[in-house]
C-alpha cells in the first residue's frame, strides 16, 4: 500500500510540472511576434518538464527552434536537466539592440553530476530576433547584479555595451554548467 501511495504521489508531481504557459506582459507592441515568442517559450519549458518526468532527452520536433539553439539546449540538458515548476510565467519583454529578451524564467536544475554545487534554483533568459525567432536560451546572472550593471550606464551606447558584455558572461556561465 505504501509503494502504491508513493507511486501515485510521484505521478501527481510529474503531472503538476507538465504544462507551462508563458505570458509577456509588456515591452513589445507587435502582437504576432509576441504570440510567437510566448508559444516558443511555453513549448520548450513544457517539453523540458515532460522529458524530465520521463527521464528522456528533449524532443524539439514540433517547436520550430533553430538547430544551433537545439544543440545548445541539448548540451545543457545532457549535464544538467531542468524543469519549470511554475504553471504560468508572466514577465516583461526587454528590447535589445538586435531583438528581444525575456528574463527571470525560473528553473529547477537536476544535475547528473553529484559534485555539482550550484543552487538547484536558477533563472534563464530567452533571446529572440526582431521576428520572434528564438536565438538563444541560457542561464542568467543574479538579477541584482544584472540590474546594478545595467543601471550604472552613462549613455545609450554605454547601455548597449553593458548588455553585450552581460550577454557574453551569461553565455559563458551556461557553457560552464
Amino acid at each position: 500500500m505504501r509503494k502504491l501511495f508513493i507511486a501515485l504521489f510521484l505521478c501527481t508531481c510529474q503531472i503538476m510540472f507538465a504544462s507551462v504557459n508563458v505570458v509577456i506582459s509588456d515591452g513589445i507592441a507587435n502582437e504576432a511576434v509576441k504570440s510567437k515568442m510566448e508559444r516558443t517559450m511555453s513549448a520548450l519549458l513544457t517539453e523540458s518538464n515532460e522529458a524530465q518526468a520521463a527521464k528522456r532527452s528533449l524532443n524539439f520536433s514540433s517547436m520550430g527552434i533553430p538547430v544551433n539553439v537545439q544543440e545548445s539546449v541539448s548540451m545543457l540538458w545532457e549535464n544538467c536537466p531542468f524543469q519549470c515548476a511554475d504553471e504560468e510565467i508572466v514577465e516583461k519583454c526587454i528590447e535589445t539592440g538586435l531583438g528581444y529578451q525575456v528574463r527571470n524564467i525560473p528553473l529547477m536544475m537536476r544535475p547528473n553530476d553529484s559534485s555539482f554545487n550550484e543552487d538547484e534554483y536558477q533563472e534563464a533568459v530567452f533571446s529572440f530576433d526582431r521576428n520572434g525567432n528564438l536565438e538563444s536560451f541560457y542561464l542568467t546572472l543574479d538579477m541584482n547584479l544584472y540590474m546594478n550593471v545595467i543601471k550604472s550606464n552613462k549613455s545609450v551606447s554605454d547601455l548597449h555595451r553593458r548588455q553585450l558584455i552581460l550577454d557574453y558572461v551569461e553565455h559563458f556561465r551556461t557553457s560552464y554548467n
